[in-house]
């Protein structure tokens, strides 16, 4: 065919129709030079395959596949768990450690955790309810750790309870290592929020001028009332 080709392109230079003749002869010397590429390709696969039969190379690349993306999978894995802390949590008397992202809270957390305390069920009866910091039921006390947590100030959870160790589950979030809580202490929460923080001398007192200032404001529209219940008064002094 090579031969053809060239003795084509001999001849075309004394033909007539000479352009028609040489696309032609092009044609025929690339059919054969893709021809003798086809050849040479099926040779060197005849020769691997004869390396490996069966096509095991081929489940070997797949293989080797697999492999490579494992490892990536693994890799980005023990990336990605770099990017949280070890937080230890005791509840009901189980203790155990979870795993928390610093973009997540700590009761976002414990729902997803697979610890041997949620294998057990005693996560589900975790108490928590409104998940915004307004209810306190979700609170949980710093036993360890205190500077690894950062707080949502704008809770319900007051600063008598902050410095008491409570945290809301629902709306803090863990900072660094080494932090330990414990969970389902809504009720010391309770306490201290809705009343010890009352009793306090300083509480007493704001209580006793708020008392008086409304005393007086009422007293002011009402002056006659006024006279009238402080000359009682008066005469039961004198008697």
């Amino acid at each position: 065919a090579m031969e053809t080709a060239r003795s084509t392109l001999v001849h075309s230079n004394t033909s007539p129709s000479f352009s028609f003749l040489t696309m032609t002869a092009k044609l025929l010397i690339l059919s054969v030079v893709m021809m003798q590429m086809g050849l040479a390709h099926a040779s060197f696969t005849c020769k691997q395959l004869s390396r490996c039969p069966s096509g095991s190379c081929t489940r070997m690349n797949i293989r080797n596949d697999e492999n490579k993306h494992h490892a990536a999978a693994t890799h980005l894995q023990s990336t990605s768990s770099q990017s949280g802390y070890e937080v230890s949590v005791l509840y009901e008397g189980h203790r155990d450690s979870i795993f928390v992202q610093p973009t997540e809270t700590i009761l976002a957390a414990l729902e997803r955790s697979t610890t041997s305390i949620s294998k057990k069920g005693v996560l589900n009866n975790l108490p928590h309810d409104c998940r915004r910091g307004n209810c306190l039921t979700c609170s949980g006390r710093i036993q360890d750790g205190a500077k690894s947590v950062r707080q949502d100030e704008t809770t319900f959870l007051s600063e008598e309870a902050r410095k008491e160790g409570f945290l809301l589950l629902c709306s803090s979030f863990v900072m660094g290592d080494g932090l330990s809580i414990e969970l389902g202490r809504k009720e010391d929460a309770w306490k201290i929020n809705y009343q010890d923080r009352f009793r306090s001398e300083e509480t007493q007192r704001i209580g006793a001028e708020a008392s008086a200032k409304m005393m007086r404001q009422i007293a002011e529209l009402n002056p006659e009332r006024w006279l009238a219940r402080t000359e009682r008064s008066l005469e039961d002094t004198d008697e």
